[in-house]
């Protein structure tokens, strides 16, 4: 029942995490503030091949540890490639145009 109430999306340039059944808890963090997604595994979910993501933001003002448990494994992957990209794309500047070029001719070779 609580995954079946479990929301993750992107809005307005944030991660939504929204979760619960009878209380509802809502967190959104800006995605140029996220600076580290993790692959978890609690001893539970080793034992039933699952993982977690975390989603980190070291900010000492309001540090955000977002988690979302127990996907498996091909999901977990998923969303933290997804959420990789996201940042990607919102950031700016001529240190991160080196990665964006990279990626264009990776998705070029792929595709021919």
């Amino acid at each position: 029942l609580f995954h079946m109430t479990y929301y993750y999306g992107f809005e307005a340039e944030h991660f939504v995490l929204t979760s619960g059944v009878l209380l509802k808890n809502r967190s959104s963090l800006h995605i140029s503030l996220i600076t580290d997604i993790f692959l978890k595994r609690r001893p539970i979910e080793l034992i039933f091949l699952l993982y977690s993501i975390q989603v980190a933001n070291p900010s000492p003002e309001a540090p955000a540890h977002e988690r979302i448990s127990s996907l498996a494994r091909h999901n977990a992957i998923g969303l933290q490639d997804f959420l990789i990209d996201l940042i990607k794309e919102t950031r700016v500047g001529p240190e991160f145009e080196q990665d964006k070029t990279r990626g264009s001719h990776l998705l070029r070779a792929v595709n021919n």
